[in-house]
């Protein structure tokens, strides 16, 4: 029995498609997937999950944070190397 895609969308969830039914409607899924009214479909093969569909605008990462702990700073981060006037001793 085939089910019209339009059917199986009827939230913005994730939505598991077997990949022959992924295969013969890709087009309209992708669509839907863009559009909104599915938040991602995972298609799978034997029950088993093989790829998920999402948006791109989904795929980045933030840049606030991107970096968190993979950098280690290494001395005064503030210091020119210069002495100022105002540091001078006796001033």
């Amino acid at each position: 029995m085939k089910r019209p895609f339009s059917a199986l969308v009827a939230s913005a969830s994730a939505l598991e498609v077997p990949a022959t039914e992924f295969k013969a409607k890709c087009l309209a899924m992708m669509q839907a997937v863009h559009d909104g009214k599915a938040a991602e479909i995972v298609v799978t093969k034997h029950g088993k999950p093989l790829a998920k569909i999402v948006p791109c605008g989904s795929v980045g990462q933030s840049l606030f944070g991107f970096a968190a702990g993979k950098l280690t700073i290494i001395g005064d981060i503030f210091a020119t190397g210069e002495v100022w006037e105002a540091e001078r001793p006796g001033r």
